[in-house]
């Protein structure tokens, strides 16, 4: 066969395999916090007609996307995302751009009392329960249909979290958390966990909470929070998981956090990211950013966020396409 006619079917074997391309729409919608009763703004990602450039700004970041581009046509899967404790969704921004791109729709909500502007809440029942029921309205929200926004296809429904995020998104896969089982082990753990275990009570209360949404097929979670969770409680979860680790987290050390995951949900994929601090999970920081968290900003010395970020979001994509697939 004549190299140009092998060349060129090549080609037509690759354009057929590539996934289309979006262009990126950004939104905010706000939603009802169903336990304290507050507004949460979620941010929204979303498949937009056109490819077109631009950006948005949302304080020092600049995020990829179009205002309140015109939504693609069709219905799309949905994921929704969940930062950590402190965090705001901005800090995945990249992620959900990647997603959005792959023709997904990112809805990220603000945690009402446990973002970077508000952390009344840290450690309190109400934010271990409203976290995850917060997910489940923004999922009622979407699936209910919203204006200027593209169809979900209800079949196709994610949640990916980090850290705090990671229970969020546990919760409301399927785990049952016991407060009760987070005292008991920073008594265990303390040396091992200090970071973690310093802002934990010497005693919790004995809330028990189960929020699993049914709607949610498929769980990704980066560095998680599992002290909550009981190994039986894990491997109740009956959805397809996936469990990013950093090998140099020292906030949530993988071996008491991300492992536990990882070994008791059945058939979890587990992905080790060598180096990687636990705020390595975060977007690279703009230079502003940076300047006034030094500890987000930090990497192990010459760890390479950026090319960490840009195999993470391939990865995270493909994930969620095997898991949820159309």
């Amino acid at each position: 066969m004549p190299a140009f006619v092998v060349f060129l079917i090549a080609c037509l074997w690759g354009g057929a395999a590539m996934a289309t391309e979006y262009g990126i729409g950004i939104s905010t919608l706000t939603v009802v916090d169903p336990v304290s009763g507050q507004p949460v703004p979620v941010t929204v990602w979303y498949p937009a007609a056109a490819v077109t450039a631009g950006d948005v700004h949302r304080g020092p970041y600049l995020l990829r996307g179009v205002e309140n581009a015109a939504p693609a046509d069709g219905s799309f899967g949905l994921i929704v995302l969940s930062h950590g404790s402190g965090g705001s969704p901005i800090g995945h921004h990249d992620t959900a751009a990647a997603l959005t791109e792959a023709g997904w729709i990112v809805a990220a909500p603000l945690h009402v009392g446990d973002n970077y502007r508000d952390q009344s809440s840290l450690g309190t029942p109400a934010l271990f329960e409203g976290r995850p029921r917060t997910l489940s309205a923004v999922i009622d929200s979407l699936v209910a249909g919203r204006a200027g926004l593209p169809r979900v296809n209800a079949g196709r429904v994610g949640v990916l979290g980090f850290s705090m995020g990671g229970y969020t998104a546990l919760v409301t896969a399927g785990a049952v958390a016991d407060m009760e089982l987070i005292a008991s082990h920073c008594a265990k753990h303390a040396a091992e966990d200090s970071t973690y275990c310093g802002y934990v009570p010497e005693t919790m209360p004995h809330v028990v909470v189960a929020a699993n949404d049914q709607r949610v097929k498929a769980a990704a979670v980066w560095a998680p929070l599992a002290a909550p969770f009981s190994d039986a409680a894990l491997a109740s979860i009956d959805v397809p998981v996936a469990v990013w680790v950093g090998s140099a987290d020292t906030v949530l050390p993988s071996a008491l956090h991300g492992d536990r995951v990882a070994r008791f949900v059945h058939g979890a994929e587990k992905i080790v990211v060598a180096d990687a601090r636990h705020f390595s999970f975060l977007a690279p920081l703009p230079a502003e950013a940076a300047a006034r968290n030094a500890e987000l900003a930090s990497d192990a010395p010459g760890f390479d966020r950026v090319a960490m970020h840009d195999r993470l979001n391939t990865e995270v994509t493909a994930f969620f396409a095997r898991a949820l697939p159309e």
